[in-house]
């Protein structure tokens, strides 16, 4: 991690408009799985699960839990997610993302490139019939995986075991032959150096994705503590950063709560909409 400890200019506040924010988005999750045999350094959401049987796996969001009286009103967009260690069939979250979406007309965006790969693999169905299924089944788009890294470096330091860049812009362009809008995930580590997301960028240059997801880095409950939390004016200059390079993007920055400071901020630098968490689902 040499490289990524030097030293780098220093952040700058970006020029504030007062009259001008990005609109906050309140965000309902559904959680497919609490569990994940990929053990990233950086995850605070999924309990390590490695090297066990399918039978052995805990059991997944229950159907049943779509059906409680869930405030859909309180939400702007929803999200399916999870950890990898799934014991159901992909055809089971197809059944579920339908029963949501004949509850609601909220967009909702469904699993990501990693589960997407690891279905292809376990299940042995073409990325085209996967992603096919997701679009009929109702979802508006695929989600971005919060691993998602085409930076040599910050690969070696997560886990060893995710997808490689090949495989992810894989499911990617075959999302694009389906048809299927794709948003794009960037975990913004403290410090985090410009030649990360340059990475990101030149990976992706030739591709149209419907949206770029920013996730700042929170250090709590993870193998990466001692790095601390990714501060606002770091996110801001990587949104900056992708609108100089990307003047069309849609960019979205995910906050723990609602914060009009930060969403005036990163507005400033670029960003298209926050999003912020009201409920989550989860088995």
């Amino acid at each position: 991690m040499s490289n990524h400890s030097r030293e780098r200019e220093a952040v700058m506040l970006p020029e504030l408009h007062p009259d001008s924010t990005a609109p906050i988005w309140r965000i309902g999750y559904f959680n497919t799985s609490r569990y994940c045999w990929m053990g990233c350094a950086f995850c605070d959401f999924a309990k390590p699960l490695p090297n066990v049987a399918l039978a052995e796996v805990p059991p997944g969001l229950n159907l049943d839990l779509v059906n409680q009286a869930l405030d859909f009103g309180a939400v702007d967009r929803l999200k399916l997610h999870g950890g990898l260690s799934m014991r159901e069939p992909f055809d089971y979250w197809i059944h579920l993302i339908r029963q949501i979406k004949g509850r609601t007309l909220k967009p909702l965006t469904a699993f990501s490139p990693v589960e997407i790969w690891q279905y292809h693999v376990r299940e042995h169905r073409s990325l085209r019939d996967l992603l096919g299924l997701l679009k009929w089944a109702g979802a508006d788009a695929l989600g971005p995986g919060g691993s998602e890294t085409f930076d040599v470096e910050l690969r070696r330091a997560w886990s060893p075991y995710r997808m490689t860049p090949d495989q992810w812009l894989q499911v990617a362009e075959a999302a694009e032959q389906t048809g299927l809008p794709y948003h794009v995930g960037l975990m913004v580590m403290p410090r985090m150096p410009l030649a990360a997301v340059e990475a990101h960028l030149s990976a992706l240059r030739h591709l149209r994705p419907a949206a770029w997801e920013l996730k700042p880095f929170r250090s709590e409950k993870t193998a990466l503590a001692v790095q601390g939390d990714a501060h606002l004016l770091e996110i801001a200059d990587v949104v900056e950063h992708v609108r100089h390079s990307l003047s069309e993007a849609v960019i979205h920055v995910r906050l723990d709560a609602p914060r009009p400071d930060a969403a005036q901020i990163l507005h400033a630098a670029g960003a298209s909409a926050m999003l912020v968490p009201v409920w989550e689902v989860s088995p």
